[in-house]
């Protein structure tokens, strides 16, 4: 569901859910922009754009999506991803496994930020119970810079949601 809304999603087929927890950004570390920051994490809400918190800022920022799974046993149903918007340049790990990354996340930028995305979550990727997904966006501040709507749901529920984003 989107990401600001933070309902638990069932599907009428299923009983499987999917349930957005918390949304939190940090400023990548200085020393290695591709580090997850240890400290400073800020909730927020999506859609996000870093001129409101952070003037001025180029570079990186990590956003922790975490969220719930849960499906019966011998039910085990593939969750949708969709993300409507990275400005600009990004790339998204589920747990600690890489699932995408842009072209390029250095100058030049991929600057791919109108292309909403999505991606089906297996199964046997999932944990019950507690998942993280982490993105890294690279940007830049004359940019506009930041995380558009995330949708955690069934397929039958997230892609309908990702054909209105390619409108």
């Amino acid at each position: 569901m989107l990401a600001n809304s933070l309902p638990s999603i069932a599907n009428s087929h299923s009983s499987c859910t999917a349930q957005i927890t918390s949304i939190q950004i940090a400023k990548a570390n200085q020393e290695s922009q591709t580090q997850r920051p240890q400290t400073d994490w800020q909730k927020i809400t999506l859609p996000d754009h870093w001129h409101q918190r952070w003037p001025d800022y180029t570079g990186s920022a990590w956003y922790k999506i975490a969220w719930d799974y849960h499906c019966p046993p011998h039910q085990y149903e593939p969750i949708t991803l969709v993300i409507n918007s990275i400005n600009m340049a990004g790339e998204i790990y589920l747990n600690d496994e890489r699932l995408w990354q842009d072209k390029s996340l250095v100058e030049p930028l991929s600057r791919s930020w109108n292309m909403p995305r999505y991606w089906d979550l297996l199964p046997s990727t999932l944990k019950q119970g507690s998942n993280i997904l982490w993105i890294r966006v690279v940007g830049v501040a004359t940019q506009d810079p930041g995380l558009g709507h995330v949708i955690l749901a069934t397929p039958e529920i997230a892609i309908p949601q990702y054909e209105t984003f390619k409108e």
